[in-house]
């Protein structure tokens, strides 16, 4: 069984490995088989769907 502390590690990780590009949302696959944009200086959403970037309050809230 996966701790909660496990998957937020990878969560983060996830986020931090999105920082790629400066202001350009990079879409990091999750382990759950969702996406997350990220990058240097992006102030954008950070959940995606379909490729899409769309807010996700709950998630925006916790990280941002």
């Amino acid at each position: 069984m996966i701790s909660s502390r496990t998957v937020l590690s990878i969560v983060i990780a996830a986020l931090c490995a999105g920082k790629a590009a400066h202001g350009i949302p990079v879409p990091q696959v999750l382990p759950g088989g969702g996406l997350m944009c990220g990058g240097l200086g992006w102030t954008g959403p950070a959940q995606c769907t379909e490729g899409l970037c769309e807010r996700d309050s709950e998630y925006w809230a916790i990280f941002h």
